[in-house]
């Protein structure tokens, strides 16, 4: 399939990126290259795409998620995964000029296979990446942690644990995975665990999980279409900005937004007088509902 050209006016627009699958984002050579080292049969260009690379329309979502099982199985090392994560940002801003990205992943999915990775390894190599990314380029990134449909409500317990014992690193949990065959509703005391630290669910009103959070606002709710995943987001925090960027924290007009705050990587200044290409960005001062495709 060929890339279409893209009108450069749109490429040189600044960009929010809200749903990037890190394990799937990678390079083409890089995973070649990965493959390669680790003994797969790849050499040939046609071999590579078809272990590797979708080529044509699949018939059911169970098919498209097995195919990224070799994927996975190349990232066996922490300095892997944090190359990847580096140059997935990279190729956001340099390719999309994508400003503000949220990536997300699946830590049950990556350490299934690769069990010799502690969970806090795998984050760290993940935060390393990121903070390369932010201090090279404009732009700020948020980690969202998936938890996986296919996995047992127990196991996923563990993994909402691991999430709020990690909150400066992600501002986001997500059920996605095969939701042809596994329903939302057992997973919903989970996002209701969740609610508390800050992080807001569910997506739609559709949505079985939007029990678990009643909305309180008068304002009549836009219909949406069904979605693929559950998303419980928090205003978006960065390390290089402690504060949250939000209107009920609002700073001097002398203040200039640090390495990697939405603010900044968006080319504005927190306040409307400064004249910028886009709006002063604002997170919501209370918890989103957000639909995730």
């Amino acid at each position: 399939m060929e890339a279409q050209p893209v009108n450069p006016a749109i490429k040189a627009m600044p960009k929010v990126e809200l749903h990037c699958h890190l394990e799937l984002a990678i390079r083409q050579e890089t995973l070649k290259t990965f493959a390669l080292e680790r003994g797969y049969d790849v050499a040939d260009d046609e071999k590579f795409a078809e272990a590797f690379l979708i080529q044509s329309p699949m018939g059911e979502l169970p098919s498209v998620l097995h195919k990224f099982l070799n994927t996975r199985d190349v990232l066996d090392a922490a300095d892997c995964i944090e190359q990847v994560t580096f140059e997935v940002c990279e190729d956001m801003y340099l390719h999309s000029n994508v400003r503000i990205l949220e990536l997300r992943y699946a830590p049950s999915f990556l350490l299934d296979k690769h069990t010799h990775i502690s969970p806090d390894e795998l984050q760290e190599a993940i935060q390393r990446g990121v903070a390369r990314a932010e201090s090279k380029y404009p732009m700020a990134v948020g980690l969202i942690c998936i938890l996986q449909r296919t996995k047992s409500v127990e196991d996923n317990a563990n993994w909402v644990d691991f999430a709020l014992n990690h909150k400066n690193g992600f501002l986001a949990l997500d059920l996605a995975d095969n939701e042809v065959d596994f329903d939302p509703e057992p997973f919903i005391p989970l996002f209701q665990r969740a609610k508390p630290a800050g992080w807001a669910s569910p997506c739609t009103p559709e949505s079985p999980a939007w029990q678990a959070f009643p909305r309180t606002s008068p304002r009549p709710l836009k219909p949406w279409a069904p979605t693929a995943s559950v998303t419980a987001c928090k205003p978006l925090r960065t390390r290089a900005s402690s504060t949250c960027w939000s209107a009920r924290k609002p700073r001097s007009s002398s203040a200039r937004p640090a390495i990697g705050s939405p603010a900044r990587a968006m080319g504005c200044m927190p306040t409307p007088s400064r004249n910028c290409s886009m709006p002063a960005f604002t997170r919501p001062s209370t918890p989103t509902i957000r639909a995730s495709w």
